[in-house]
């Protein structure tokens, strides 16, 4: 088994470009953006620091809910996702799902492979 990230040449430009268009596709059918885009409740009357922790505190719980989402409520949809950070090997079978999270979360740590991930969707 090979991580997405590991791969070269054109074999690594398709498959960057196949995750991509599904992983976007992922986060439409899973409704994550409408939880990223919400904003605190401010009233116009905060101070610039007032502001700023009304701003983090709704970043957090924001991040709180989406992680929610993705991996209880649409457990599902993030099982589907995660074979295609891997690539197996003649004969090989899928690997465990803590082996496709790991695999998932370190490419998405990757600098490299997230500026190219991201441009493509």
């Amino acid at each position: 088994m090979r991580n997405i990230i590991d791969l070269d040449g054109t074999e690594y430009l398709k498959r960057t470009y196949e995750c991509a268009q599904a992983y976007e596709k992922y986060v439409t059918d899973s409704g994550v953006m409408d939880i990223l885009g919400r904003e605190p409740e401010l009233t116009g009357t905060e101070t610039d620091a007032e502001r700023l922790e009304k701003r983090r505190a709704q970043a957090n719980k924001n991040a709180v809910d989406m992680t929610k989402l993705l991996y209880t409520d649409k457990a599902d949809l993030t099982l589907g996702i995660l074979p295609l950070f891997v690539v197996l090997d003649k004969d090989e079978e899928q690997p465990p799902t803590k082996v496709l999270a790991s695999a998932m979360s370190r490419a998405l740590r990757d600098v490299d492979f997230m500026d190219f991930f991201q441009s493509l969707m």
